[in-house]
């Protein structure tokens, strides 16, 4: 029966709508235990954690164009399964985890891991309901493979957009981009760069910050001088604003400084006017980002901020 309302599902069949809850069954219909996939399961203070998933080959590197419209500076990118379809993946730098809503995952043949289920709430977003916990057994990015990329799948209606008005396919947050010896989003020059074993090594000439890298829930985080006040902020590679911010004194600040990079009047959204988490971090945005090519060396434990060229 889960068979025939998945191939219906699938088939997007000219029937009464289905309900979020069937879907939802169905998907759990088909899970998996961790073990069949070679996968650990241990505790931890959030409750079960799955290890031994986003496994990478040696040496594979890529580089993929931006497939967002010309005038979005969001990072959306093509993914395929081993068979010859296309999707869409969005790389969000704030993301913790990696998340698909319930028909993406349905229609990527994900499969929903378990026992023991395991749920998460997507932090970096507010009122975005939860995820459970499931896996694509190998996605492909050109000629660079991931294998057992462990991917939240939201089965409930809630407010909160992973896809932040994109609707991609996937969400790429921090447990899978953490995984690659760097990642780089070059804005200016509209690509993403995933590396598994290869070392990045930036051009001196045009290196403008070289900055510490701290994780927030696996969410990418650097330090910021803002109009004097040292905080730690979020890199929002998804975000469409300069600064989101809790009190600022007006609609831009004087002065934000990245290392030695300086930026002057940047303009702030009050975080409450955003559906985005963290209140108390404030975030760096796509109309920042946008401007510079940045890359994250995961075991360096750096963010490189250069200018492009020209």
């Amino acid at each position: 029966m889960a068979c025939a309302l998945l191939a219906g599902l699938s088939a997007g069949c000219a029937t009464a709508p289905v309900s979020n809850d069937v879907k939802a069954g169905a998907f759990r219909s088909k899970a998996k235990t961790p073990q069949n996939f070679w996968l650990t399961v241990y505790d931890s203070a959030r409750g079960p954690v799955v290890s031994g998933g986003h496994r990478l080959h040696p040496n594979q590197s890529v580089a993929m164009p931006f497939l967002s419209p010309r005038k979005s500076e969001l990072p959306l990118i093509s993914v395929q399964l081993l068979r010859e379809d296309i999707y869409t993946a969005l790389v969000d730098t704030s993301a913790g985890e990696s998340w698909a809503e319930i028909d993406d995952a349905l229609a990527m043949d994900i499969v929903p891991l378990g026992p023991p289920d395991i749920f998460r709430e997507p932090l970096h977003l507010r009122n975005a309901g939860r995820g459970m916990l499931a896996l694509a057994e190998t996605l492909r990015f050109d000629q660079l493979y991931v294998e057992n990329a462990l991917i939240f799948t939201r089965l409930e209606d809630a407010p909160g957009d992973i896809g932040r008005g994109l609707k991609p396919n996937l969400v790429l947050g921090g447990d899978f981009l953490k995984q690659f010896r760097y990642f780089q989003i070059n804005w200016p020059g509209r690509t993403v760069a995933f590396s598994a074993t290869h070392p990045y090594r930036p051009n001196p000439d045009r290196l403008l910050a070289e900055l510490p890298l701290r994780r927030l829930n696996g969410a990418c985080v650097v330090e910021a001088v803002i109009d004097g006040k040292t905080h730690w902020v979020v890199l929002d590679s998804a975000g469409n604003y300069e600064l989101a911010m809790t009190g600022a004194e007006g609609p831009a600040i004087r002065q934000m400084t990245l290392g030695n990079l300086v930026l002057r009047h940047v303009r702030v959204t009050p975080h409450a006017d955003l559906q985005i988490g963290w209140p108390g971090y404030p975030k760096v945005g796509t109309g920042i980002l946008s401007k510079f090519k940045v890359t994250v060396d995961n075991k360096l434990g750096t963010v490189y901020i250069e200018k492009p060229a020209n």
